[in-house]
């Protein structure tokens, strides 16, 4: 029972430093963020979209992104719900945020907001997130462009090196 004990306690201080730093990241990612998420402007493609429910983007060579609107949107027509999907991005970004704030060995929950306020403000990150349908998948596939980064950083075997690419070919397929 004694040692069960001691085995939860650095599990806990494990999450909790990380539910810390993933709400500061996330905080700074609101924060910085906060036009766009109370503006968001929908494009002539995204006026259609919300008119007539298609999906459309795998006429343009997006595929992955036709199945993750579908699974993030439950099926067909396709809605918009604007502030929604911007919120859903800051959420994604902070994810990745934290991943790369890890991998690089920040600990602090300051400076590790600081450390990703780059990604959230940068002016292609802003152009991206200030679309009302794209918005999503454009923030999925930096995402997962980070993650394939930092899996091949951590180790160069031949296994990393494939699942690299095949999260970075995902990637191109969503955005």
């Amino acid at each position: 029972m004694n040692l069960l004990g001691s085995a939860r306690e650095p599990r806990s201080r494990l999450n909790r430093s990380f539910r810390t730093q993933f709400f500061f990241i996330l905080i700074a990612g609101l924060i910085a963020l906060l036009p766009v998420i109370l503006f968001v402007h929908l494009y002539i493609d995204d006026y259609s979209r919300s008119f007539s429910g298609h999906f459309g983007w795998d006429v343009v060579g997006r595929p992955l992104a036709d199945i993750v609107f579908y699974v993030v949107n439950y099926g067909h027509p396709s809605v918009a719900v604007s502030p929604l999907y911007t919120l859903l991005s800051v959420f994604i970004y902070s994810l990745s945020g934290l991943l790369m704030v890890r991998a690089y060995g920040h600990r602090t929950p300051l400076w590790s907001a600081l450390a990703v306020l780059p990604l959230f403000v940068q002016p292609y990150g802003l152009e991206n997130l200030s679309y009302g349908f794209d918005s999503v998948f454009m923030s999925l596939s930096v995402a997962l462009a980070i993650v394939a980064a930092i899996l091949v950083q951590m180790s160069a075997t031949g296994l990393s090196l494939v699942g690299g690419f095949l999260l970075l070919e995902a990637s191109l397929c969503m955005y």
